[in-house]
């Protein structure tokens, strides 16, 4: 919600009147936000679904599971082939047949063929679910009430930080998958640098963990 000229708020107090003006009316928490292209800004609070953390004041995610659609796809096809590899050999002898060709040699080709198929997919399972597992296990996201954080490793870890008054945009990248499953890509960039200093990629209610981070950022000003 933003002023009535179609523009952000450039006072947080009247975004904050607006807010609360929202709140009595409609019902539900209306709270201010700084908008990315500057000014102010007022939307519904809504609670992010992440899961709990015993330090309330921090939140830790990982990447969700639900986000590896290609790698659940390919992982079930594995496991199908693999599981049934005489499908294979049926497959391409009804191949033959409507084509004519039964030649004894051909079809000892075919059966070596189904059989290197067969072992692959196992390769195909196994490359899919050690990519899921690791990076699962590997990425770690905080946000606390100063700054978001990345950590990457299992063994040897390495940490990216951004301090919440120092980041400088936000990007949320979403396909049409993403959309559908509410996982996405959150980018943040500190005014310090030209690039991006933090990620957490492939994470579950992308949209509510920025909501997250604006508010407690708007916090740390003493906007809210």
């Amino acid at each position: 919600m933003v002023a009535a000229d179609g523009k952000p708020f450039t006072e947080p107090a009247a975004a904050q009147i607006k807010a609360e003006t929202l709140s009595r009316e409609l019902g539900g928490q209306y709270q201010v936000y700084r908008h990315p292209q500057g000014g102010y800004y007022v939307s519904k609070r809504v609670e992010v679904d992440l899961p709990p953390c015993a330090d309330a004041a921090t939140i830790v995610t990982y990447p969700a599971l639900r986000s590896f659609v290609k790698e659940l796809l390919l992982l079930a096809t594995g496991m199908l082939v693999f599981a049934w590899p005489q499908g294979s050999i049926a497959w391409a002898e009804a191949l033959l047949a409507r084509t004519g060709l039964s030649a004894p040699g051909v079809y000892q080709v075919v059966a070596v063929l189904s059989w290197v198929i067969h072992y692959a997919a196992a390769v195909v399972v196994l490359w899919a679910l050690l990519a899921i597992l690791f990076s699962m296990l590997a990425n770690r996201y905080v946000l606390t009430a100063e700054y978001v954080e990345s950590q990457y490793g299992i063994i040897a870890r390495r940490t990216a930080r951004v301090e919440l008054g120092a980041i400088r945009t936000i990007n949320l990248k979403q396909g049409i998958i993403d959309r559908l499953l509410n996982t996405g890509t959150l980018q943040f960039s500190s005014a310090g640098t030209s690039g991006v200093d933090v990620v957490f990629a492939r994470v579950a209610s992308p949209r509510d963990l920025e909501r997250q981070v604006d508010s407690r950022r708007n916090q740390g000003r003493g906007l809210l």
